[in-house]
């Protein structure tokens, strides 16, 4: 599954897939990822994860991460851990979500 995204669209898919490890989107962390990446287009890349599974959305940010030439995870999963602490509740959820992208991404 291939994607034209740049790093600010993967890293605004990934947050928003992020957004969802526990099971419930919140307002606080759709509102700390508009406000983070202004420029970007949320809307569709929001609708973009809405219409995929989830291993169709692990593929495409697992692709888009190589394709784009990431030299290391570092940054991405900064962003990952900001998000998930961004409404005070960093949950078990988050926590394995967290570990296991981690692992994919070192890869």
């Amino acid at each position: 599954m291939s994607t034209d995204w740049s790093k600010e669209d993967l890293t605004v898919y990934t947050l928003i897939y992020c957004a969802n490890a526990d099971v419930s989107e919140s307002n606080v962390e759709m509102d700390y990822i508009k406000s983070k990446f202004k420029n970007s287009n949320f809307e569709e890349l929001h609708t973009a994860y809405k219409n995929n599974s989830d291993y169709q959305s692990i593929q495409i940010i697992t692709e888009s991460y190589k394709n784009l030439g990431y030299d290391s995870p570092v940054e991405l999963l900064n962003e990952m851990l900001e998000l998930f602490k961004s409404d005070g509740n960093y949950s078990v959820l988050e926590k394995a979500f967290y570990n296991g992208i981690q692992r994919i991404l070192k890869k």
